[in-house]
Order: C-alpha cells, then sequence, then structure tokens
C-alpha cells in the first residue's frame, strides 16, 4: 500500500546511493521489482542493470553512469534523477558531459565481465538461469546469468578454450581447446573428470550428440572425431576436409553432423558410420561456424566472405545468402522455433535474421570487440555473446528496437588531440575517417576523409592549424583543421607508420614505424632526414620533449629509447616493462617521460638519467594511451579493461575512475585538466569533466 512511496525513492539519487552503497547492486536492482510497468522506474532499472558489472567493483561512478546513460532521456522524474546526480558531491569524480554509454531500452541487458581474455563461445543450461564460457584466458566461467556474478572457474587447460558444451544431465560439461585436447568436468564442483587426446593441435568446436554419450569434435588438423564420454574413447575419425575444421553442429536427431572448414566448405556427416553425405560450396572464403534447424532441414554457415548462407541439408542446395556484415561472420545460431537467425561479426554487432526470406530484421550494437559467438536460450527469448572485448552480453531478443549506436565513429577512435585552449579536439578512427570537435558544444564540426584505411595516430601542428594524421594504407597526410582539405602526403612503399610527433618549431616530424624505425621527416617536402634504429620490435608510440632537442620512442620490444634529434644518437634505452609498452607522453618540464604498457603499469622515468623513478599499478588490463596535465600533478591513462584512471603522480594514488562500456583506447585532457576525452574500440567518443572539491 506504499507503492508512491517507494517510487519516490526509486527515482531519488541520494537514496539509490546510500541503498548501493549500504548493499550491493543486484539487491537494489532488485527492488525495482516492487513496481512493475512503469516507464521512469525501467528507464533506471535498466542503466542500472547495463552498469551491474561496473558498480559491482566500483561503486563510487554511481552518478558517471548514470548520467552517461539516461542523460538524453526526456521523462520529468528520470530527468529530476540526471539533475540530482549531477550534484553528486565527492572528493573528485568524472561527469560524462553527454549520453555517450549505452542507454537501456533497447535489447541490451547486462554485460558478463570476469574473464581477462577474449570470450570466444557460450553454452547455456535449458532454464536460462546459468551459461559457462570458454575463454582465451585458458578458462572455463560458470555465471549467474541473472545477477552476472561468476559462480565458478574452470582451470587445466593449457591453452586458449575455444568451445563448450553441456551434457544433456546438465551436470557435466566439455570443452575444447587449442592445447589439442578436449576436458570433461563436473559442473557443481568444478572437477576435471577426464582428458580426451587424439587431435594432433588446436581443437576449435565441440558438440554433444543427443542422447549424451558421444560428442563431435573438430580440429586444425583437417579432422572431426567422435567420442564415446562414458568410456573416454574414439569411435570414429572423420577425414574429408582439406584444411581446418571450424565448428560443427549436429541435428537435433543426432543422426547427421555439420562441419565448417577453412576449405570454405561445409559438409554433411552421417553420424553412426562417418560417412560424408554432402558437400555444399559457394562460400569465397573460410567457413568459421555452422547451427542446424529444429526441423532436421537446413544448415546456415557464417563465413569470412562477411555472408551467411543458409542450405539444405538433403541436397546439399544453397536456399538463401544473407548480407550485411561488414566484415567476417563468426559464429551463428537459431531460434528454437526455427524462425530467427542470429549472426556474430568482426564488424562488432550482431544481425538477427528471417529464416524464411533471408531478410535483416534487426542489428545489435553494444560490443566494443569482434563478436566470436552466440547461443539462445530454450525459450528462444535471450541470446548471449561472446567477444573479444572479454565480455558477454545479455539481450532481449523480444525487444525489436535494437540498441541505439550512439557512437561518434562507425569503428574504434584510435587517438585524440585536443587543442591548447580546449576548445576544439581531433579524433581519428579505425573507420578511416578523422573528425573535429567543438569541445563546449560535444559537436562534430568537420569529418576528414581521404585516408585508404585505419587512422592510428593524430596530431596538431604547432600553430594549431593543421592536422597530421598516419594509417595503415602507408600514408602520413596533412589536413587543414578549418576545412579538412589535405596539404600534404607522404608515402611508404614498405611500411606503415603506427604514430607521430612534430617538433615545437613545425619543421620536422617523428613518425613511429613498423619497420621498427623512427623516421625523421622534412615538415615541408616529405624527405627522410633520418632513420633511427635500435628498437627490435616496431614501434608504438613517439614524441618529443619541449625544447625540440630529444625524441622518446615506445616499442613492441618492451623498451622505450631516448634519442638525439640533432645527431641520431640513442642516448638511453630505458628497460623495465614486461610487455609491449604501448603510450607515452613527455611531461611539459621536459624531464620525465611517462609511459603505459601491456603489463598494466605506468612509468616515470628520468629522461637525463634514464632511470625509472616510480611506478603506477591500479589498471587490470593493457594501458593503451596515456595524458597529462599541464601542471604535471596528474595523468590520464585508459586501458583495455574498459576504465580511464585519474593519477596523482606525486603519490601514485588512483584519484578517481570512470568505465566506458568497451575497451577505452585512447584520451587527452585540456591544460586545466577539467575537461577529459576519451575514445572507445565502439567508436564512442566520452566527454568527461573533472569533478574536484579538493584537487588543484
Amino acid at each position: 500500500g506504499q507503492e508512491a512511496g517507494v517510487r519516490e525513492l526509486l527515482l531519488d539519487f541520494e537514496w539509490l546511493s546510500a541503498r548501493l552503497n549500504a548493499t550491493e547492486i543486484n539487491s537494489l536492482i532488485a527492488d525495482f521489482g516492487l513496481i512493475p510497468g512503469d516507464a521512469a522506474l525501467q528507464a533506471v532499472e535498466g542503466a542500472l542493470r547495463l552498469s551491474a558489472h561496473i558498480l559491482n567493483v566500483d561503486k563510487t561512478q554511481l552518478a558517471g553512469q548514470l548520467i552517461g546513460r539516461l542523460g538524453d532521456f526526456d521523462l520529468p522524474e528520470v530527468h529530476t534523477l540526471v539533475e540530482r546526480a549531477h550534484k553528486y558531491r565527492a572528493a573528485a569524480w568524472l561527469c560524462p558531459q553527454t549520453a555517450s554509454l549505452v542507454p537501456p531500452g533497447g535489447s541490451l541487458l547486462r554485460t558478463l565481465a570476469g574473464h581477462t581474455r577474449g570470450v570466444k563461445n557460450v553454452a547455456l543450461f535449458r532454464d536460462g538461469k546459468r551459461a559457462i564460457s570458454a575463454s582465451g584466458d585458458n578458462t572455463l566461467k560458470l555465471w549467474d546469468m541473472a545477477t552476472g556474478a561468476v559462480l565458478r572457474t574452470f582451470t587445466g587447460h593449457a591453452k586458449a578454450v575455444n568451445d563448450v558444451a553441456l551434457l544433456e544431465d546438465e551436470r557435466r560439461v566439455l570443452s575444447a581447446s587449442w592445447d589439442g585436447t578436449l576436458k570433461l568436468w563436473d559442473v557443481e564442483t568444478g572437477a576435471e573428470l577426464q582428458t580426451l587426446e587424439g587431435h594432433h593441435t588446436k581443437v576449435n568446436a565441440v558438440e554433444i550428440v543427443p542422447g549424451g554419450w558421444r560428442a563431435i569434435s573438430a580440429s586444425s588438423d583437417r579432422r572431426l572425431k567422435i567420442w564415446d564420454l562414458d568410456a573416454g574413447a574414439e569411435l570414429l575419425t572423420l577425414r574429408g576436409h582439406s584444411n581446418a575444421v571450424n565448428d560443427v553442429a549436429v541435428t537435433p536427431d543426432g543422426k547427421r553432423a555439420i562441419s565448417a572448414s577453412s576449405d570454405k566448405t561445409v559438409r554433411v556427416w552421417e553420424v553412426d558410420s562417418g560417412t560424408e553425405l554432402q558437400i555444399m560450396r559457394g562460400h569465397d572464403e573460410r567457413v568459421n561456424a555452422v547451427a542446424a534447424t529444429p526441423d532436421n532441414r537446413r544448415v546456415v554457415s557464417a563465413s569470412n566472405d562477411n555472408t551467411l548462407k543458409v542450405w539444405d541439408i538433403d541436397t546439399g542446395a544453397e536456399l538463401l545468402t544473407l548480407r550485411g556484415h561488414d566484415k567476417q561472420v563468426n559464429g551463428v545460431a537459431v531460434t528454437p522455433d526455427g524462425k530467427r537467425i542470429i549472426s556474430a561479426s568482426n564488424d562488432n554487432t550482431l544481425k538477427v535474421w528471417d529464416m524464411d526470406t533471408g531478410a535483416e530484421l534487426l542489428t545489435l550494437f553494444g560490443h566494443s570487440g569482434f563478436v566470436d559467438g552466440v547461443s539462445v536460450t530454450a525459450d528462444g527469448h535471450y541470446a548471449i555473446s561472446s567477444s573479444l572485448d572479454r565480455s558477454l552480453k545479455i539481450w532481449d531478443l523480444q525487444n525489436d528496437g535494437g540498441t541505439r549506436n550512439n557512437a561518434a565513429h562507425a569503428n574504434a577512435i584510435q587517438s585524440v588531440v585536443i587543442t591548447r585552449d580546449g576548445k576544439r579536439a581531433v579524433t581519428a578512427s579505425s573507420d578511416a575517417t578523422l573528425k573535429v570537435w567543438d569541445i563546449a558544444k560535444q559537436a562534430e564540426l568537420l569529418t576528414v576523409h581521404g585516408h585508404g584505411s585505419i587512422v592510428n595516430a593524430v596530431k596538431l601542428t604547432p600553430d594549431e592549424k593543421q592536422i597530421i594524421s598516419t594509417s595503415w594504407d602507408r600514408t602520413l597526410r596533412i589536413w587543414d583543421v578549418s576545412t579538412g582539405t589535405e596539404v600534404f602526403k607522404w608515402s611508404d612503399p614498405v611500411s606503415r607508420l603506427n604514430s607521430v610527433a612534430v617538433t615545437p618549431d613545425g619543421s620536422r616530424l617523428i613518425g613511429g614505424s613498423e619497420d621498427m624505425s623512427v623516421k625523421i621527416l622534412d615538415r615541408q617536402t616529405g624527405a627522410e632526414i633520418r632513420s633511427l634504429h635500435g628498437h627490435k620490435a616496431w614501434i608504438t608510440a613517439v614524441a618529443v620533449t619541449p625544447d625540440g632537442t630529444r625524441a622518446i620512442s615506445a616499442s613492441h620490444d618492451h623498451t622505450l629509447k631516448v634519442w638525439d634529434l640533432a645527431t641520431g644518437a640513442e642516448l638511453h634505452t630505458l628497460t623495465g616493462h614486461d610487455a609491449v609498452v604501448s603510450a607515452l607522453a613527455v611531461l611539459p618540464n621536459g624531464e620525465q617521460v611517462i609511459s603505459g604498457s601491456w603489463d598494466r603499469t605506468l612509468k616515470i622515468w628520468d629522461l637525463a638519467t634514464g632511470a625509472e623513478i616510480r611506478t603506477l599499478s591500479g589498471h587490470n588490463s593493457a594501458v593503451t594511451s596515456v595524458a597529462l596535465t599541464d601542471n604535471s600533478k596528474y595523468a590520464i591513462s585508459t586501458s583495455a579493461e574498459y576504465t580511464l584512471n585519474l593519477w596523482e603522480l606525486s603519490s601514485g594514488n588512483i584519484v578517481t575512475r570512470f568505465s566506458g562500456d568497451g575497451l577505452l583506447t585512447s584520451c587527452a585532457v585540456t591544460r586545466d585538466g577539467k575537461t577529459i576525452l576519451a575514445g572507445e574500440q565502439s567508436g564512442r567518443l566520452h566527454f568527461l569533466k573533472l569533478m574536484a572539491a579538493k584537487l588543484d
């Protein structure tokens, strides 16, 4: 009888914050079930569920997550809640200036995070309450679908786990690994029950034959094998493919198996005898995945040629070709009613298709990396996808609204730079474009076209009238910042530049090349003045000291090097990182440099001596970029764990964090340290304002 009072609490930011701090996120989400069917409450509940994996780890991000997801909602109560969230008081926090996070109300319901590498595939329990995932981190994880909690981790494989299948009793699970083995596990205890050996190399997929005592595996050794799971014995080896077998499916009646291969074919086999029944040819590239329809009559294949095909399983005839993905299709599933196909692609999306017509019904945006696999619940209401972005996502297939793609670029933002006055920014993207932005209005001013591939780095000339960019098309180009007109083009026929810097006088360009050299170019003519050699792997980042006398390079060889620009002499090699050095920034005083690495740390170095001054630890995954405030007191770094950290350099402490929906690839900060831009692999651009009561 107190619904009005409960509703008022659930729309009160201060109460939500107190409730979250006193309990945990899933307890807070459960409160919204007290009043179903309310539009405002559904919006807030949806936002909390989308952020649950973040708030489960860091409750201080509640305000930023709600603002980033609900900022565009025009419901009065939601608008009031967002306004109250803007007034959140903390020593420091990062406030989104746009609704740049995935909003509620679409097909995406929840993200499951916990794997440390890409998630390859997932198997669902029949009741839809639990799932088991296979990952490149060599583990499997058992998930609670309602809460996103990891219930158990299965360890024992020596290499990536590529596929997983539940036995019919759902008490055991079988995994396929690139270590060449399959393993049978006890679901409830996590104990390893059996190891099946026989393949000569990577096992890419596994499927259980209806009946529960047999399994079929597919391997890069060009073979499929049928196993007796009770005896742990190999029954049959199926030969015929001329290249790696990437996936296998079994018809629901258990009579036929379908295989997908890098030899561009799909083949049908009789399970009992191992006899090859059909060869289906039509794909132009390797076939990555297959799924059988519930009526045992059709099979759907997914290929590197960016298409899916529907085949008649009895005749081998091609019935339909589904076109719409921009990149290779890695995974496919069919809904239990046989009416829809769900595909997973390297274009970071899933698509839902009509089985009979081949029409594209829906595109699901939300992943920030390649989507490798997809499974559908037994009732056909939900799908769960697995991605290279290390997450799984749960989708409502009954919601035909998809998920709004609020990305700034069509693909990953690789680099971002801000003008000295803090008014404009330039972003470089994998979609082959650059964009110029008005920071105050968070509005796009200009799109620059011309590169033929990924634009991986961007800088401004000292007078800020021109943009310098490098691309995988093996060119360096200079553009007019006002018009986007190309002013200059430099090409390398052999290797590409991965990074660029410009000397303070604007006369020379410093490029970091994949040929392991640092190239010094004349800005006016493009002539190569000097090439600096010494690194043992390709260059990831370059910078120049404020006085223009030295250049610093970072490399895949785990080191940084300091160079004398006048003579080309190597002054120091900075060693200490345990993995790729992915980012660097020179402090404004020109005396130190800070580096970020795939070893999850940042390091501050003395440029005069090459000595390591301090290590900053706090990221849980590879550091992807780093930037510095003008007063040298704070650093900003982004990470593959989806987070941006603000660091106090004197203490090495993290002041505050912001989490995106995907891998954060790049960052820049205004000179006063109050505005931060972060680029995401999804193409989203986060405009963040530092709300700091106690910081300079």
